[in-house]
């Protein structure tokens, strides 16, 4: 390539006036200033010279360069999104070529969409690279390759490039069955110098590749999580853009271009795959974790000017908490109609979680509203003015989400005159005050046994089989694609993807065992090739951490060795050892019904006429309602476990086994997750016992004797034996008839102030309730709290009476689940009344009854305002009931 001269020439791609390519040169037309930035490569001493650097046909392009002007490569618009070649003339190109160049791929209006979305500033990212470099040194980037002679990955500037100048490109590649790779390590690249926390990765990809021609993939950890095997975008060319969810950890993100050959038809293959593939603006926005506005915010977490009038932090004696409230005024909004926006980006993992927030409102409605929008749509509206500040709580899905607030002007668009003619209250002022902005992540209140999650993806076009299944989650719909097409040299238990490629020779294609309905009520089983199972001694890690041999460890899960990784978490419960045990997190899941991923490439559901299973649901999870006993549940066929056929008058149909797991009783089998349609071709047979009544419902303190279902506290508090919860209604069951707490239970003083039991008027059921006083905490904001610890493995509906003596904002009662409100009482409940809450995940949970002083602060000559109540909460007969 020559320096530039007086004279030179550049490359043309108006694909309007040059279908084929061209030179122009700089006497008669102006070169694009981006070119002047790296002359070497765009300006030439001759036509011949640029033509034969940038463009397939020569000829055709020698032709074209005769004259005409251009003041941009995106001057004119294009007739087409590729390039119009003559494929029967041109034998077409064997490798990515730099003519993709020439694709005009809707830039302008890609590029309008970007300014119009304003993405973050790369200052906000943990990681972000676009290559402006020129090259891979901003990172410890590796190159690698197929052989030594194999070319590699290039930073080059584009006309294409998707945030600047510049975009990585694959090498070209000639031989058949070669690749190169792009690779990086998040781990240890934080621009703090912090490890690896997590959060959204996010990257755009342009792909030029077609199979039977060629491809691209994506992958984690040696992971497929994304192919590429044709031209992106809907109409060709276009940039796509793909996001997953990322624990913290070590991830090792690789994407391999591979070049198979040229078919010696060419009739099939899309011609707009002549050209680069190019990948850009790779970028990880880190998890947002557990986060509290400071009271006196510097932060500028929140865009506050995000609409047609400001919201401001102003200093507020009468703030929800600390000495300061963001604020914004309808009259600032000068048109008749329009709306005070503010809003805060979150990466919630993959758990999700939820943002809570207060607010204080003199609005009404025609006039103003406050609207609290997840991701533009609303899910709070205040429409009244507000008597004490209101606490609201919103859950929130996997991703990355914008929380906005807008105070929105006359909302239906009503004439001046119509909306002035409206009447409003006494006291109306036109505003709103936010104030105590929080959110709380799920991902840092307990273990989460997969590190990533895939929130948006779009199905690929495929020449592979394939299997395509759609789920909604949250905000968004997923479509994923499961493909049998790379087998992945090995698997990590750091991630989980909604789109995933899995082995041919997983487990999941493999049937150990197939069951023929017959027509009487006994069936035949006929047995396939069976994949020999380790016996739990081959498990057995060596004290350096290695695995035996034939197997290998597993990332993220100390002790655990299997022959195939691969085999985890991936849909299709694999019942036996070295897999369905606690050390693999009982294969990562697969065999229960709670814990078995979805999203996964089996996804739970196999059903009867499928080329794989039955598979079962040999569950072994005590966490996800386990009730088989695998010390005595010695049956030949785990897999006939929950599989919806009933195996009546045998080992199956037992207790230890969980009564077949389910399968025998129609209340109890699952058609969702069966894969014989149940009691279809194998008849229920139900023996499970069931009691309809509970077995103990008040017990005195003196009780010697209670029954086997039943635990009886010392206080005479019933305590089910929540492991059998499917044989005992009620596994809980305290109406405080001792007169004391029992301590195995409640803490009762866990507070500025103690709840105490008390007789002195009517109880809701017998003579004693639990009591908290407002005049027994001394300081305003101060609480008395009574928790109690449950367990259950399937979650459980709690109820309660409830008697609340009070009155907002001398004080009021919440009800939390592991410190999460659930109800909010703030007005007198003066008659006992009863209250449930469904508990929906199992485990252990704690619950609270907090009993607050003044929770707003309020001065005096507020308070004195309203009417007090006499300050007391009661609660009685607690009960709760497993599912």
């Amino acid at each position: 390539m020559n320096a530039a001269a007086s004279a030179s020439y550049f490359p043309s791609f108006d694909m309007a006036l040059h279908p084929n390519g061209a030179c122009l040169s700089s006497l008669t037309s102006t070169p694009p200033s981006s070119y002047l930035l790296t002359s070497q490569d765009y300006l030439f001493d001759s036509v011949e010279a640029c033509c034969n650097d940038w463009f397939i046909n020569v000829e055709l392009c020698l032709g074209a360069s005769t004259g005409g002007s251009v003041s941009s490569p995106m001057a004119s618009p294009s007739s087409t999104s590729y390039p119009t070649w003559d494929l029967e003339n041109d034998s077409g190109s064997a490798w990515p070529t730099w003519s993709d160049d020439v694709f005009q791929h809707a830039q302008d209006n890609q590029q309008g969409d970007q300014d119009d979305d304003e993405e973050e500033e790369p200052s906000s990212y943990s990681f972000y690279e676009s290559f402006e470099m020129g090259d891979f040194s901003s990172y410890p980037w590796k190159l690698s390759a197929s052989s030594p002679s194999t070319d590699s990955w290039e930073a080059d500037q584009t006309a294409l490039a998707y945030d600047g100048n510049y975009a990585a490109r694959p090498g070209i590649l000639s031989e058949e069955g070669s690749a190169t790779n792009l690779t990086i390590s998040l781990d240890g690249i934080q621009h703090d110098g912090s490890s690896f926390r997590g959060g959204l990765l996010t990257f755009a990809i342009h792909a030029s590749v077609a199979m039977p021609v060629d491809a691209l993939y994506f992958s984690i950890n040696d992971h497929v999580l994304r192919t590429f095997d044709s031209v992106t975008g809907d109409s060709g060319g276009d940039w796509e853009e793909v996001s997953t969810l990322l624990l913290p950890g070590e991830h090792t993100l690789t994407w391999s271009y591979h070049y198979y050959g040229m078919p010696s038809d060419m009739s099939g293959v899309d011609p707009r795959r002549d050209g680069n593939s190019w990948v850009d603006a790779v970028a990880l926005l880190p998890f947002t974790g557990d986060y509290s506005f400071p009271d006196l915010d510097t932060t500028s977490l929140l865009d506050v000017d995000d609409g047609m009038a400001p919201w401001t932090l102003v200093t507020d004696p009468n703030a929800y908490d600390g000495g300061h409230s963001y604020i914004a005024y309808s009259q600032d909004i000068v048109s008749n109609q329009g709306s005070a926006d503010m809003s805060w980006t979150i990466v919630a993992g993959p758990d999700g979680g939820f943002v809570s927030f207060s607010a204080f409102a003199s609005i009404y409605a025609p006039h103003d509203i406050l609207e609290f929008s997840v991701d533009g749509l609303p899910v709070v509206a205040i429409t009244m003015p507000s008597y004490q500040w209101e606490e609201h709580v919103v859950d929130v899905e996997a991703g990355k989400h914008v929380l906005s607030w807008r105070l929105v002007k006359n909302q239906p668009g009503l004439s001046a005159s119509v909306i002035e003619g409206v009447d409003v209250p006494g006291g109306y002022q036109g505003y709103v005050k936010v104030d105590a902005i929080k959110y709380e992540d799920h991902l840092f209140e307990e273990d989460v046994g997969y590190a990533s999650a895939e929130v948006q993806t779009t199905p690929v076009a495929t020449t592979s089989e394939v299997v395509s299944t759609t789920s909604s989650t949250g905000f968004w719909t997923t479509s994923e694609t499961t493909e049998a097409l790379v087998v992945s040299s090995s698997t990590s238990s750091a991630f989980v993807s909604t789109t995933t490629e899995v082995p041919t020779t997983s487990s999941a294609f493999v049937s150990t065992t197939t069951k023929v309905p017959a027509t009487s009520s006994a069936f035949v089983s006929t047995t396939t090739e069976t994949p020999e199972y380790s016996s739990s001694s081959s498990t057995v890690v060596a004290s350096d951490g290695s695995c035996p041999e034939g197997l290998k460890a597993v990332e993220g899960l100390p002790g655990c060795c299997v022959a195939e990784p691969n085999y985890l978490g991936d849909g299709a419960c694999d019942p036996y050892e070295p897999y369905n045990t606690e050390a693999c997190g009982y294969d990562l899941g697969d065999c229960c019904h709670d814990s078995c991923n979805e999203d996964s490439p089996y996804g739970c559901h196999t059903r009867e006429g499928a080329d794989y299973g039955p598979f079962g649901f040999f569950c072994l999870d005590p966490r996800a309602g386990s009730t088989i006993d695998a010390s005595k549940c010695l049956v030949e066929n785990r897999e006939w476990i929950g599989d919806g056929g009933c195996d009546g008058g045998s080992e199956y149909n037992t207790a230890e086994c969980g009564w077949d797991g389910g399968d025998c009783c129609e209340d109890s089998c699952d058609q969702d997750f069966a894969f014989y349609t149940c009691g279809a071709n194998q008849p229920f047979e139900c023996l499970m016992v069931e009691v309809d009544e509970p077995p103990v419902t008040t017990v005195s303190a003196s009780t010697t004797e209670a029954p086997k279902t039943t635990e009886v506290s010392p206080t005479g508090a019933v305590l089910g034996d929540l492991g059998a919860a499917r044989s005992n209604p009620v596994a809980l069951r305290d109406g405080f008839e001792a007169g004391v707490f029992d301590p195995l239970m409640w803490n009762w003083m866990d507070g500025d102030a103690n709840w105490e039991t008390d007789d002195d008027v009517d109880a809701a059921e017998g003579k004693w309730f639990a009591e908290a006083r407002t005049g027994d905490i001394i300081d305003d904001m101060g609480t008395a709290v009574l928790a109690l610890k449950i367990k259950s493995p399937n979650g459980g509906k709690l109820a309660f009476q409830i008697q609340a003596l009070i009155q907002s904002p001398h004080e009021d009662l919440i009800i939390e689940v592991d410190d999460k409100p659930v109800s909010f009482i703030i007005n007198t409940i003066d008659q006992w009344k009863k209250e449930e809450v469904d508990i929906l995940e199992g485990g252990e949970h704690i619950i609270k009854w907090v009993h607050r002083k003044n929770p707003t602060n309020q001065d005096e000559g507020a308070l004195s305002k309203v009417a007090k109540n006499e300050g007391i909460s009661r609660i009685d007969d607690v009960t709760f009931t497993p599912f």
